[in-house]
């Protein structure tokens, strides 16, 4: 074999190695590359869906509200709400009149409405939530009447004052005279009870009958006095 001859075999056999050399490692990195041996690779497997959640059903509201109060008389209303889901609701209102209150809990309008309210409310509109959706009630409107009668004034009781003599001569005349008055203006009456009879106890001219003295049977009893104001 001559020197030309062997150089050229020598380049044969590297090429041929670095050839195989090659292709063993693409065959070791192709994850699709069945095995030599001719089994299957194991499958992939792949993370469960998340299921979907149920569409929300929205709550359901119901109610007529009163349309018509008088001025001085009590307002209520309270709408009736269900949820299919039962999921937890709550109220919201629009144009509440002023004197009026509400409960975001049970959505109840309740309320005494004056004189000074007397005439038409805007629309007002009652809407209840489960969180996703939502329901109402209205736009209503209430109207407040005025009164068919005005409310008497809180009475005042009457005062009465004075100090009554306790004692007296027989033979002199008894006054007392209490001082009434009444706030109001009201016309007053007066009434007594215990008042002495007539005298029935004979002593001499200077003798003084003093009042009263509880144990003795020959003396006047007490009297009181009251005023009322009619």
């Amino acid at each position: 074999m001559t020197r030309t001859s062997f150089v050229k075999t020598v380049i044969r056999l590297a090429l041929i190695f670095s050839l195989a050399s090659a292709l063993a490692a693409c065959g070791e990195g192709d994850a699709d590359t069945p095995p030599a041996d001719g089994s299957s690779a194991p499958p992939v497997t792949q993370p469960p869906a998340d299921p979907t959640p149920p569409a929300n059903q929205p709550p359901e509201v119901t109610g007529t509200p009163v349309a018509v109060v008088q001025s001085g008389q009590n307002y209520s209303f309270t709408p009736k709400a269900t949820d299919p889901d039962n999921d937890f609701l709550e109220f919201a209102i629009t144009n509440k009149p002023a004197w009026a209150t509400f409960s975001v809990d049970t959505g109840a309008l309740t309320g005494v409405p004056g004189d000074a309210n007397v005439g038409q409310s805007p629309d007002i509109t009652i809407t209840v939530t489960d969180g996703r959706d939502q329901r109402a009630v209205g736009p209503f409107r209430i109207t407040v009447t005025a009164r068919t009668e005005m409310p008497s004034p809180t009475n005042k009781a009457p005062t009465i004052t004075g100090t009554p003599m306790t004692s007296v001569d027989v033979t002199k005349p008894y006054s007392f005279k209490p001082v009434a008055a009444d706030a109001d203006g009201d016309k007053l009456t007066f009434a007594i009870s215990g008042r002495p009879g007539p005298p029935s106890v004979r002593q001499p001219v200077r003798s003084l009958v003093r009042l009263p003295p509880p144990t003795s049977p020959r003396t006047p009893t007490s009297s009181s006095a009251s005023a009322t104001a009619k």
